[in-house]
Parts: C-alpha cells; structure tokens; sequence
C-alpha cells in the first residue's frame, strides 16, 4: 500500500484532508459523510527496459453536497495531474496523468453524493 500512502500524504500537504480522518487508502468507510477513499488497480504493469511500473489510482469523493463534491474532485486532480519525476516518501513517481475528468457516480444510500477520477501512474519500482 506504499502507492496509497504516499498520494494519501500528497494528498494531505495540498491541504485536501487529513490521513485517516477524511483521507482513506483501500477502503471507503461508512464515516465521514465527506471524505476522500484512494484504490490501487492494474495497468499496464512493469516495463521490460526501464524499471517502472505501471499502475493505477481511482480516487472517490463523496460528499453531502453536489457542488462542493465535485470541487473538492477537481481541487484532487489539480493537485496530482501532470506531477512528474517527484518523489513521494523515497519513490520516483515518473508521471501521474489524470484519465478522465471527473465522473459523477449518483448518490449512496445514504443520498451523499459520490465522485471518481481515475489515474495513469508510472514510478520507478
């Protein structure tokens, strides 16, 4: 989960939310209504001549509000779209390039709205 945690850290120093609190990394807790859950997923997987992989990220907001959602989705792509050769906690993270804009999914059952973006990431392995 060393991925999660490090754009969970990002994350956190753009002043996003706060790990643990309103920033999860894996799962998507019943609480906070409004928060920010990181998955990892396959993509292309590693590269036979550079040492990198290929991976990535969707990342979910919900929030009780539509507006502020949809924000705070937009607010997460700024923050992390077009990073390149950074290094996160010790990792090279080559490019993370968001794949699409951000996606309304509807409201939960709970009638909270929910948002998803999802990212390209290439780092060194």
């Amino acid at each position: 989960m060393a991925l999660l945690a490090d754009i969970g850290t990002r994350l956190q120093a753009e002043g996003l939310g706060t790990r643990a609190t309103d920033i999860f990394e894996g799962f998507q807790p019943d609480s906070p209504d409004n928060c920010i859950a990181l998955f990892e997923y396959g993509g292309e997987g590693y590269d036979l001549v550079v040492d990198t992989e290929d991976t990535r990220l969707q990342a979910r907001v919900r929030n009780l509000d539509y507006t502020s959602g949809r924000t705070k989705c937009g607010s997460l792509v700024e923050a992390l779209h077009g990073l390149s050769n950074t290094a996160l906690t010790g990792t090279n993270y080559r490019i993370i390039r968001a794949l699409q804009s951000p996606s309304y999914l509807g409201q939960d059952a709970r009638e909270r709205h929910e948002w998803s973006v999802n990212f390209k990431i290439v780092k060194d392995r």
